[in-house]
């Protein structure tokens, strides 16, 4: 199978970005306690959104490999991070420090919850990495 490539463009008006993905246009933004408007997620949060979406399409695609009943997920994912290291202090992390993942799974009429947390991150990238990737 030959490899794909993503690719996204933007625009910035000032914190705010918008980000063309597709056909689909996305707003990143902030909360104004750090300038923005508070028109969209902010970054960190579309990390979150991003894993919700690949959690959900592997679950789908492996559930299909094993002829599975999967009838339904619901997540609820969290990440924590110091705003300190965000804010310059040399000495604290940019990035998230924990990742937790809860996934309620129904099949044949049976709800089954899973939960697992990372804690080993080095960004954003790795936050994916180590989730995905062990």
């Amino acid at each position: 199978m030959k490899k794909l490539k993503m690719q996204v463009s933007g625009e910035n008006e000032g914190i705010k970005s918008i980000v063309k993905a597709g056909r689909h246009e996305l707003i990143v933004d902030e909360g104004s306690q750090v300038g923005g408007n508070d028109e969209g997620p902010n970054p960190l949060q579309y990390m979150l959104i991003a894993l919700a979406g690949c959690e959900n399409v592997v679950a789908h695609a492996v559930a299909k490999e094993m002829a599975f009943d999967l009838q339904g997920l619901t997540f609820d994912i969290s990440g924590e991070f110091d705003p300190r290291g965000f804010m310059g202090d040399p000495n604290v992390r940019t990035y998230f420090e924990t990742v937790t993942i809860n996934v309620k799974r129904e099949d044949n009429g049976i709800r089954r919850t899973f939960a697992r947390t990372s804690r080993k991150s080095r960004g954003a990238v790795s936050c994916i990495r180590h989730l995905f990737c062990r």
